[in-house]
């Protein structure tokens, strides 16, 4: 790529652990908090909604989006809820006002198990999306596309919300340089520029 990749320490971390049959486990380090969420693949929502929101919360991609689960306002908010089968976290994404394309977000999560807890934390777009880019990353090269299927049961990596996360998290957008191709050919991106970017280390 023309500007280099480059990595870099965003303050939040996270790990994706699908251990098969269809369940998967989610550690988030933020702020002071260390959090572990259960994801059930029979009830609630996928770990791909949280990079669905993601794609859709930022101005550039401000498309609502609807399913009988949840709803992606074109306001900037989003809410999705991870099942575990007898417990539940539920999250709340928001987008803080801002005109620049590094802005803030507001993460509200409600933890229920044995008992409830509530977090909240304000972090910048860009580092969380670096955070869940990296943890897609190292699960797919763990497991890989198909693995990671068989593994989560119902959910598939989306790879163009990903891409578009990546592209976030490393302030790097060649990979999606659309270019229009003509009457009746469509538009083209840079597919090398892409799988560069879907295989880069974070």
């Amino acid at each position: 790529m023309r500007n280099e990749l480059k990595k870099r320490d965003c303050g939040v971390k996270m790990k994706i652990v699908p251990y098969g049959a269809g369940w998967t486990d989610v550690y988030l380090n933020i702020g002071e908090d260390s959090l572990y969420f259960i994801i059930s693949a029979m009830f609630g929502d996928n770990f791909t909604d949280l990079l669905r929101i993601l794609y859709f919360i930022h101005p550039e991609n401000n498309d609502p989006e609807r399913d009988e689960n949840y709803l992606i306002h074109c306001d900037g908010t989003g809410k999705f809820s991870w099942d575990e089968e007898g417990a539940y976290s539920k999250w709340h994404i928001e987008r803080l006002p801002d005109t620049d394309d590094d802005f803030d977000i507001k993460i509200s999560i409600d933890i229920c198990r044995s008992e409830s807890k509530h977090y909240g934390y304000t972090v910048r777009y860009n580092d969380f999306c670096y955070a869940v880019a990296k943890a897609c990353t190292e699960v797919l090269k763990s497991h890989g596309i198909y693995g990671y299927h068989h593994s989560v049961f119902f959910d598939d990596m989306h790879l163009r919300y990903l891409l578009f996360i990546k592209c976030a998290a490393l302030h790097n957008f060649e990979a999606r340089a659309i270019t229009d191709m003509g009457d009746k050919n469509g538009e083209s991106t840079p597919f090398e520029k892409e799988m560069e970017l879907l295989s880069f280390d974070m």
